[in-house]
């Protein structure tokens, strides 16, 4: 399942090689610690296949498509990924993931989202957390008898300003954040045990989202 988490951080940034479109109305999706929501929104990571792009956009929500490489029995795959997100008063909130691994022909899907995925105020010291289920089909649905699904809360921290260097030689100003993630595997019909627990310090970059060092660059789009 960590390919579920390196896909929620979605947004990153090289400040100077696509930036950002001054003539652009700000909207509801528009946080301050987000790439602009716009039409050809994207951002490009040298570890991934192709960019992460905006689609789907409404006035009240869109989605982050992505792509990760992977192996199956011994061969090269591709997981796909879609983030579907909404737009709200609190900041940006998630509402359903989708991972689709082609040659393995698995999936995975992520529901049942409670909390705030991206707030719109962050500043250091603030906390926020958020809950899902994942699942191999949707989580929404009945789970069959012995189906085992984990119960996910991603609990964030932010520990104050810092600054990133990334593999181009540019550095990014942003703020770090304690990312805590622990999930609980619900058996349907047997009961839930302590399934796996991660903890790490991540960036968030204003303007632009979470930063990785291998971000090659990014778009807002129009």
């Amino acid at each position: 399942m960590p390919s579920l988490f390196r896909a929620l951080a979605a947004g990153c940034l090289l400040l100077g090689t696509l930036g950002l479109n001054p003539a652009r109305a700000a909207g509801l999706c528009d946080v301050p610690y987000f790439l602009p929501i716009g039409q050809g929104a994207s951002w490009t990571f040298a570890s991934e296949i192709r960019p992460r792009t905006v689609q789907n956009i409404q006035p009240d929500g869109f989605e982050v498509h992505s792509a990760y490489p992977t192996e199956y029995q011994g061969q090269p795959d591709v997981i796909d990924h879609i983030d579907t997100y909404h737009c709200g008063a609190e900041g940006l909130s998630l509402v359903q993931h989708s991972e689709i691994e082609q040659a393995a022909e698995a999936s995975q899907f992520g529901g049942l989202y409670q909390g705030v995925a991206l707030p719109r105020s962050i500043a250091p010291g603030v906390d926020w957390e958020y809950t899902y289920m994942l699942a191999g089909g949707d989580p929404a649905e009945p789970p069959v008898d012995q189906e085992v699904r984990d119960r996910v809360t991603e609990h964030f921290h932010v520990l104050g300003q810092a600054t990133m260097s990334l593999t181009s030689g540019k550095q990014v100003d942003g703020l770090q954040v304690q990312h805590t993630i622990k999930a609980i595997a619900v058996v349907a019909g047997v009961g839930e045990h302590d399934d796996y627990a991660l903890d790490r310090v991540d960036f968030l970059a204003a303007g632009v989202g979470w930063v990785t060092p291998d971000l090659v660059s990014y778009s807002s789009g129009s």
